[in-house]
């Protein structure tokens, strides 16, 4: 983790206290503007530990060049920093003083998430909530991920089953063979004379973006090609765009609420990424809706299946099928990292589970699901690497 020289914390804590100093009758003025902040509720929560808070913007000031401590690249450096400083439980106010609450004790967190409720209720991405607002033309909503209430129950009980369906397991595993097998191949076309593989981390994000737009859009982009075209890397550029962009905007200072998204580098980039985006997946789905009015669908396909959901309307679809795709490159790309790095870092049980995979397919034959259901040391090397290094850093609830 890197910080600051020790006479430049010194030097930028003196002018943060001057400042402060001139400054705060008008900050605590301005901060009771906030709704919440002297509700009994809010009192109480202000009273939990937790990093320096300053008004208006918190202790947002940790994340700041120059003068924070942290960056929001390691945000879970922070976290591990918080709870050895703090405890289990730590405050951390965000913009207008509003009181984020970090749960780190397990006991807590299966309390919180076991608390009765058909409707859990999450915070949303406001970056993505805004976006949504502004192109009516695109959304019908703000979205299944950002919902909640009626709304999101809804959303979830119709769009979500043809991802958990036993069917969808068996028609897509030959296909995730393929994108294995491709990718073993384009490890073996970049690997060096000395067995290093350059931007191997990159290779792997393409092949979790590979896998998921087989899965949403039942085609093979060819993302793991040896060169891309300009389409294709476009797509690859857009997706890390608008998830760079929307990480800044989601912690960063809100000024896009109340500018003109021009006035914002980085709302600006995150429209445009994710307008790219839409228009480009949303042309696939009608060229797939047209081929399935000539040919018929194949009823195990995920965006069939969606598309055949009378409850909702194909622009809902096409939206879903966006989120899939930009939630699914670093989904699927930091589970592989992860595993791929435990079993570098631990021979035995790398050659343990090269023995379970010589038994199960000999001959290196097809991949099957019936086979999967033999690989028992696998899937537990799997949900041990999802243990130690979980997909989602933090799961949010409003309480």
């Amino acid at each position: 983790m890197s910080r600051l020289p020790p006479i430049l914390s010194l030097f930028s804590a003196i002018v943060t206290a001057y400042l402060y100093s001139l400054l705060k009758p008008l900050l605590n003025s301005l901060n009771r503007l906030n709704p919440c902040y002297n509700t009994p509720a809010c009192k109480i929560l202000r009273k939990i530990p937790g990093p320096r808070t300053f008004p208006i913007i918190g202790a947002q000031w940790m994340y700041l060049k120059c003068v924070g401590l942290y960056s929001y690249e390691k945000y879970h450096e922070a976290n591990d920093e918080k709870l050895k400083d703090y405890g289990p439980v730590v405050r951390e106010d965000v913009i207008w003083n509003f009181p984020l609450i970090h749960v780190f004790d397990s006991k807590d967190i299966e309390t919180i998430l076991r608390t009765p409720s058909k409707y859990p209720l999450r915070p949303p991405n406001e970056a993505d909530v805004f976006y949504r607002n502004s192109r009516p033309q695109y959304y019908n909503d703000i979205g299944m991920v950002n919902e909640n209430g009626e709304k999101w129950h809804f959303l979830r009980t119709h769009l979500t089953p043809p991802l958990t369906s036993p069917a969808t397991l068996k028609h897509y595993a030959t296909h995730m063979d393929a994108i294995s097998q491709d990718l073993v191949s384009l490890i073996r076309h970049r690997r060096d004379s000395n067995g290093v593989i350059p931007n191997f981390k990159e290779m792997i994000y393409k092949t979790g973006l590979e896998a998921v737009c087989m899965v949403a859009l039942e085609r093979r982009m060819g993302f793991l090609e040896p060169s891309l075209g300009f389409n294709t890397q476009k797509i690859v550029d857009s997706v890390s765009g608008y998830q760079k962009s929307s990480t800044e905007s989601m912690y960063g200072l809100p000024f896009w609420k109340y500018l003109p998204a021009s006035f914002s580098s980085c709302f600006n980039n995150l429209m445009t990424c994710k307008d790219y985006l839409f228009e480009t997946f949303a042309a696939i789905v009608d060229e797939t809706m047209n081929l399935n009015d000539l040919e018929g669908g194949n009823p195990d396909s995920i965006l069939t299946s969606l598309l055949n959901v009378k409850e909702v309307e194909v622009k809902d679809v096409k939206a879903s099928v966006v989120d899939y795709i930009t939630a699914g490159m670093d989904t699927i790309g930091n589970s592989m990292i992860f595993l791929i790095a435990n079993l570098a870092k631990y021979p035995k049980v790398q050659a343990k589970l090269q023995k379970e995979l010589d038994e199960v397919f000999p001959n290196r034959s097809d991949i099957t699901p019936e086979k999967l259901r033999d690989l028992p040391y696998m899937k537990a090397c799997v949900m041990e690497s999802f243990r130690m290094f979980p997909t989602a850093s933090q799961i949010a609830r409003i309480t």
